[in-house]
């Protein structure tokens, strides 16, 4: 790996429902994802992830279960050379947010059209 850092807690009641009939066994309402990579030199596919975690239940916020990937890409990958860098080796700090209509951040159980934003720095290397 190329770090495993910048934990981010959020609340995501459109995530819970897409996950209400998963086999895992987290039910709870918090979600968490932690900042990676894998190095190439370990897998030619390796480059930034952002993993994803869910609270196993709502009484206790030390128990986490991993559900997987929530975005990965390969190293150096790049989808325009004009208007964008490098996906780079390592997602920084990346985080959820339900933004409303306006653009103004939800809070759970109001505005039920409200989305979920993500967003990630990326390490250069």
């Amino acid at each position: 790996m190329t770090g495993f850092r910048d934990p981010h807690i959020f609340e995501s009641p459109r995530l819970a429902s897409l996950l209400a009939n998963s086999s895992s066994p987290a039910k709870g309402s918090l979600f968490l994802t932690l900042s990676s990579g894998i190095r190439i030199e370990a897998d030619p596919d390796g480059g930034p992830i952002i993993w994803l975690y869910r609270q196993t239940s709502d009484d206790d916020v030390r128990g986490w279960t991993f559900l997987g990937e929530l975005v990965r890409e390969r190293a150096q990958t790049t989808h325009s050379a004009v208007w964008s860098g490098n996906w780079g080796k390592n997602f920084e700090c990346g985080w959820v947010s339900r933004l409303n209509e306006q653009g103004e951040t939800s809070t759970v159980g109001d505005e039920s059209d409200a989305l979920d934003v993500f967003g990630a720095g990326i390490q250069e290397g």
